[in-house]
């Protein structure tokens, strides 16, 4: 009996270690798919978002506003709990036949856009609270050297490369900005791609590229960027010149500064000097040292004590 309970106990903290370490490893990529787009709606797309980590959720569906760029949850993750999968694919498809075009993926080179990337913040890892790091950026987007937006986001390390796509609908003045960077740092940090409007732009070159299926890549048209810091300038403190009576400029005797005493004026009205300043000093007063009188007292006052005491006896 005693053999069973002590092997139970042990299959259970094993069975409990497993299920934890399961627990905690769950993560993956959450990429952009099917950008889609219909003739007769181009003030909004929508596109499939597949996360690969978490509970497994199947493909989310969003709406994107090519007016405001905020995406909205068309069909989510949650969307699928007690519904069949085979409900749940009629659902999404139905929703994506609606938007029966794919935007094109252009060379954003080839149309003078460019990219700057600065990172904000950075917040280290902390292994007792599970933080495993984080970083802030800021990317401010070009064309033709003038900027047309500029776009925070978060994600793992400050030195991390991000890729960024650009994506058109025919004979439009937007862009929608796919960008690609590692969302968090845990295991290592797992991919994650966000969409982001760019307006009033400018086609040179609507020549579409090779559609991306597993994740943005760099080359083929699109920007590698890495975040630089900003240089905050350092506030320099002069040190005031002081001046001699010939009106030479020299350096000051020190440091401190002192004000000279006021000028004033006699009688007749004309400047005169200020006679000079007497300083007092308060004087010292010393105690006498009258230790050697309180002696002779004591001294006297312990043989009048004998004496009284011997006549007595």
């Amino acid at each position: 009996m005693k053999k069973f309970t002590i092997t139970s106990v042990i299959v259970a903290v094993f069975s409990l270690s497993i299920l934890s370490t399961v627990h905690a490893t769950v993560g993956g990529e959450t990429l952009i798919q099917s950008i889609l787009y219909s003739p007769s709606n181009s003030q909004q797309i929508i596109y499939k978002v597949q996360n690969y980590g978490g509970k497994g959720c199947p493909p989310e569906i969003f709406s994107f506003s090519t007016q405001t760029g905020v995406s909205t949850a068309l069909i989510s993750c949650n969307d699928a709990d007690g519904t069949s999968q085979t409900k749940f694919n009629s659902i999404s498809e139905d929703t994506l036949s609606q938007y029966p075009n794919l935007l094109r993926h252009i060379d954003l080179s080839k149309n003078k856009i460019s990219a700057r990337l600065t990172l904000v913040a950075e917040q280290e890892v902390d292994e007792a609270s599970q933080n495993f790091g984080r970083a802030d950026f800021h990317l401010d987007v070009f064309q033709n050297g003038e900027k047309k937006t500029g776009i925070n986001y978060s994600g793992c390390s400050k030195d991390q490369v991000h890729i960024v796509e650009g994506y058109i609908v025919p004979n439009k003045n937007w862009m929608a900005l796919l960008v690609s960077t590692k969302g968090d740092c845990f295991e290592g940090g797992y991919a994650s791609e966000n969409l982001y409007l760019v307006p009033n732009i400018t086609l040179y070159n609507q020549a579409p590229l090779l559609i991306k299926d597993k994740g943005a890549t760099a080359g083929n048209g699109n920007l590698s960027l890495i975040a630089t810091t900003p240089i905050v300038p350092q506030t320099q403190v002069q040190t005031p010149k002081a001046q001699d009576q010939s009106q030479t400029t020299v350096p000051p005797a020190s440091s401190t500064i002192v004000n000279p005493a006021p000028k004033v004026q006699d009688q007749s009205g004309s400047t005169v000097a200020p006679a000079p300043q007497t300083t007092i000093v308060n004087p010292i007063i010393t105690t006498p040292d009258n230790s050697w009188v309180y002696l002779i007292i004591i001294v006297l006052l312990i043989g009048t004590i004998l004496i009284l005491i011997l006549r007595k006896r």
